[in-house]
């Protein structure tokens, strides 16, 4: 199965930043970085590989947190399965728009969770409230929307 990694980034503000992504898979989608994990990669180098990538955002690996896992299945396209490994770093400073994303701050109490992924309602909270190792599955239909899902912790 393939690999990928989400970072999210919350500052001292209850803020969470997400971007609207301006192409590629999630276009249209707010949420922010994510990227495939390179085949001899590891899911830390990964994050860090992405963020800069996406987002001009350069960090050392002290900087990132692992938090979470979900495991996403396509029963329609299982070339599409994919594990995605959570981090969360706490940031206080400004970010531009780049060609891959367009930035927001949210308050972390009212994030538009209608234009975000179906299944960040399950996590997103989570993560906002400093929990950490927590773990899902989620089964997908061909328009990303949830068929089923289970949380193992």
């Amino acid at each position: 199965m393939k690999k990928a990694t989400l970072v999210y980034l919350l500052n001292s503000q209850n803020q969470l930043l997400l971007c609207t992504k301006k192409r590629g898979f999630w276009l249209g989608k707010v949420n922010w970085i994510w990227g495939k994990v390179k085949d001899s990669e590891d899911v830390l180098v990964a994050a860090l590989r992405e963020l800069e990538e996406e987002s001009m955002i350069a960090l050392s690996a002290d900087d990132l947190q692992e938090v979470g896992l979900c495991h996403f299945y396509w029963p329609h396209k299982p070339e599409r399965d994919v594990n995605v490994y959570i981090f969360v770093w706490n940031y206080e400073w400004e970010f531009e728009e780049t060609e891959e994303v367009k930035p927001e701050r949210y308050d972390t109490k009212h994030l538009p969770y209608e234009f975000m992924w179906p299944n960040d309602i399950h996590f997103v909270p989570r993560l906002i409230n400093g929990e950490k190792d927590f773990e899902y599955e989620f089964v997908l239909d061909p328009d990303g929307q949830i068929i089923s899902y289970q949380k193992f912790s």
